[in-house]
């Protein structure tokens, strides 16, 4: 075992280990590991590479596991489940393919570098080897010193999206993912409403051969019809389940015979960050509701409408008027138009998160993703909020009258005419100080006892910094297997450490924390 280094050591963001606990979780917790810049944009396969996209894959998600369960890289070997493994390639992938995939990454080896000058040279990949007990495999690996001491000393980081690797079908793809989100983190450019929230990345040829470990010709040069043909007509397509910005491919020609291609721009359009990744801020008299209830497929946690109100739509004159409730409500006129099939408007035919598009955006990541990038999509080119206020109560009311037709059938209640009032504003929220329990509902992020035990429960019951003076009941509720099941605390807690709970369990809570007599 190496000594411990205390060093900065980002957090993954997403369990990992739960994402690939059965196949539909992968694109749903959309996990992120960080990496040093240095290794994204400098690290090159040795010699004549044999090693293909899931290969690549692969090793990501080896060095992606062993840093969720050892941030230090302390441990000599790690495991997975081979049926992790089989999960993260969907479900297509067979036990002989990954067991080929392995014995390529032991084959191979690379060199990288060092910001502070610190080289190194045929760096082995991994040692692995496969262990079966009682019909169960397991795929054991270890990790290079170099490998582990980049990964683990403090360093410009930034976050690889793991569920769109094994998409990558192209070589080629995955190097010039990484090198152009090392690119990115070093503009320091983030997603700002309103703004023109484009990065644009222009490489030679040599440069893209070089970054890619494209082959070159006998003269030592790379063919740019090749490189376009095998390379640059693929970049669209492998990235498209990229969510943290979307890319354009525009080739420069030259002006000699053929008109050969002598460089290449790479337009990174920004995303809004992840939901997940942005904390909401409420005020001092509770958390509260925004939002209202849906049937399951397309329920989202109510506290997205009041990140998107402070993250998403710009603060101009046309968006004054707005609030968490006309948003839901136009989320879930998107959601009847859907279903209806009859468009609202033309962006039911050619906008990613409507129609036929909609529903597939659903079903991939989850409601609550949609309906984050349902906002993102009308922040960026408004349509159904370019609408005058009148026009935007109308059509939220329409897709109100249908979610409560959805949940509550022929008992639904009728819509007034303008945007009802929040819960909130109907009744005074239940204060803190007057409150007997705080009761957290878990979401599907966590799908085994086990892991609603180590993520929430162990969490709790072993926290010792409680800071309140009256004892208050803590109600953790959820649902597994279709059954129901709660465990209850009581806990001397103060108002901040219920905001504090609510933070550090945020990926985990359906819609938000509440306050009850």
């Amino acid at each position: 075992m190496r000594p411990h280094r205390q060093n900065f050591r980002p957090k993954p963001r997403g369990s990992l280990s739960t994402a690939l606990a059965k196949p539909s979780n992968l694109e749903r917790i959309a996990p992120e590991s960080p990496r040093p810049v240095e290794l994204l944009k400098g690290m090159r396969v040795d010699g004549n590479s044999t090693l293909t996209s899931d290969d690549a894959a692969l090793h990501d998600l080896l060095l992606s596991s062993a840093y969720e369960a050892d941030r230090g890289l302390t441990a000599d070997m790690h495991t997975i489940p081979m049926a992790h493994v089989l999960h993260y390639f969907g479900a297509e992938a067979r036990r002989d393919a990954i067991k080929a995939s392995l014995g390529r990454l032991l084959k191979n080896t690379v060199s990288f570098g060092t910001e502070d000058g610190q080289r190194y040279e045929q760096v082995p990949l991994l040692v692995s080897w496969l262990s079966r007990k009682d019909d169960v495999e397991t795929v054991h690996f270890g990790l290079p010193d170099p490998m582990r001491r980049i990964m683990t000393e403090k360093r410009e980081f930034a976050y690889l999206e793991l569920a769109a690797l094994p998409k990558m079908k192209c070589k080629f793809s995955q190097p010039l993912y990484r090198v152009l989100l090392a690119k990115v983190r070093e503009s320091r450019r983030v997603w700002i409403p309103g703004e023109d929230n484009t990065v644009v990345v222009t490489a030679s040829v040599d440069e893209i051969g070089a970054w890619v470990g494209f082959p070159r010709e006998k003269d030592g040069s790379i063919h740019s019809g090749k490189l376009r043909t095998r390379m640059l007509e693929n970049v669209a397509r492998d990235f498209d389940r990229i969510q943290a910005f979307k890319i354009a491919v525009n080739p420069v020609r030259g002006t000699t015979r053929g008109n050969p291609i002598i460089e290449v721009e790479f337009e990174l359009t920004l995303a809004a960050a992840d939901h997940r990744r942005i904390r909401a801020n409420y005020d001092s008299a509770g958390i509260k509701q925004f939002g209202g209830t849906d049937v399951e497929e397309y329920r989202a946690r109510s506290d997205i409408w009041l990140k998107a109100i402070n993250q998403l739509v710009a603060t101009d004159t046309s968006h004054v008027s707005l609030s968490h409730q006309v948003l839901f409500r136009l989320w879930t006129a998107a959601i009847n138009e859907m279903l209806t099939q009859e468009p609202i408007s033309e962006g039911y035919h050619n906008r990613i998160f409507r129609g036929e598009s909609l529903r597939d955006q659903i079903d991939r990541l989850g409601p609550d993703a949609a309906a984050w990038g349902f906002i993102q999509e009308e922040a960026e080119d408004p349509d159904l909020l370019s609408r005058s206020k009148q026009e935007r109560i109308e059509i939220a009311n329409v897709g109100e009258v249908a979610r409560r037709e959805r949940v509550w059938g022929a008992d639904a209640k009728p819509v007034a005419s303008t945007p009802a009032k929040s819960p909130v504003q109907q009744a005074p929220a239940i204060r803190f100080e007057s409150c007997g329990e705080i009761r957290l509902t878990l979401n599907n992020t966590l799908t085994t006892i086990d892991a609603i035990e180590e993520m929430v429960l162990d969490p709790i019951q072993y926290y010792r910094a409680w800071s309140g003076e009256q004892q208050k009941t803590i109600r953790v509720q959820w649902c597994l297997d279709g059954a129901d099941d709660h465990m209850v605390f009581r806990k001397k807690i103060s108002e901040h450490d219920a905001m504090e709970l609510s933070k550090r369990f945020s990926d985990h809570i359906e819609g938000a924390m509440e306050y009850a007599a």
